[in-house]
């Protein structure tokens, strides 16, 4: 309808009327592409605010994980000194081949944790997401995102090395089981 008369209006040379209506469609073009900038961005602030509520949640997981596997660690420290004590003793009594057990037990129980970050990797891929931040949460988020790895790599490094030094390289207990005299 606005193109027609705009054609009807050329042909009569009724510039004015051109011009207004030309300026009318560009005017409805760029409110247009206005208000859906705005929508884009509250869509991006919103999803971004959820992210962030996620990303909350993984780092309480994942605070409790490293706090449940501390307190774990503190829990067997006397056990594990006992049974080491025990070993360096050579005590085959009762009781002394019961604290190993229990060392062993406890030290086969040890594992790496497994930490949630499926937040903080989809935020880092958002860069829309990302441009909502301030630098100083951004470099925080960045700081959290380097500690979480350097964590789970440590971890990994350290499980990897138990298992190494204390069952293939150094086997701490060696035990005949073909001879009842040395199980007494």
């Amino acid at each position: 309808m606005i193109l027609r008369r705009l054609a009807e209006s050329l042909k009569t040379h009724d510039w004015l009327t051109v011009v207004v209506e030309t300026l009318l469609v560009v005017g409805g073009v760029l409110i247009a592409l206005q208000v859906d900038n705005w929508n884009s961005a509250r869509a991006d602030q919103s999803g971004a605010i959820s992210a962030l509520t996620r990303l909350r949640s993984e780092v309480d997981v994942n605070t409790t994980i490293l706090a449940k596997r501390l307190d774990a660690i503190e829990r067997n420290v006397d056990l594990r000194r006992n049974g080491i004590a025990a070993l360096q003793a050579c005590d085959t009594s009762e009781q002394g081949l019961k604290t190993l057990s229990e060392a062993i037990a406890r030290l086969v129980g040890d594992i790496t944790p497994s930490f949630v970050d499926n937040t903080l990797r989809e935020i880092g891929r958002q860069d829309r997401y990302l441009d909502l931040l301030s630098d100083d949460f951004r470099n925080a988020l960045s700081r959290y995102s380097a500690s979480l790895s350097d964590e789970r790599q440590q971890l990994q490094i350290n499980y990897n090395l138990m298992w190494d030094r204390h069952v293939i390289f150094e086997p701490a207990v060696g035990m005949d089981f073909t001879d009842p005299e040395k199980l007494k």
